[in-house]
């Protein structure tokens, strides 16, 4: 089972004080950390490209112009594929605040859910 599909499956009954969360906040925690698996494949697909852009610049133009703009395209490659997931990252972070959880927390209850599950990796 995707990931996806485990965190759609959480419940606050999957947590230690889960019975005093705000429904709403873990709907919308739920809502993101779904989001966010969806588009996880976006980071590296975006990478590659801004790096084949760079040695695409390299290549073609070369000279310390070509070779500025590829160093500029490996630079900037991460934080232009993170762009996306800012936003995520803080209403996840804000949620995690406001249900007194965290990553390990979410983790240990996906593992419980798949293990509930009789799921093998």
């Amino acid at each position: 089972m995707k990931r996806k599909e485990l965190i759609g499956k959480l419940t606050p009954a999957h947590f230690q004080n889960g019975e005093s969360f705000d429904r709403e906040v873990f709907d919308t925690l739920k809502a993101t950390l779904q989001k966010t698996a969806e588009d996880a494949w976006k980071i590296p697909v975006v990478v590659l490209l801004m790096f084949g852009l760079g040695f695409l610049f390299a290549h073609v133009i070369g000279g310390a112009i070509g070779n500025g703009i590829a160093a500029l395209c490996f630079i900037l490659a991460v934080p232009i594929a993170n762009l996306p997931m800012i936003k995520a990252s803080k209403q996840i972070k804000s949620a995690y605040k406001t249900l007194g959880i965290n990553q390990e927390d979410i983790n240990a209850a996906l593992k419980q859910l798949k293990d509930s599950n009789g799921i093998e990796k």
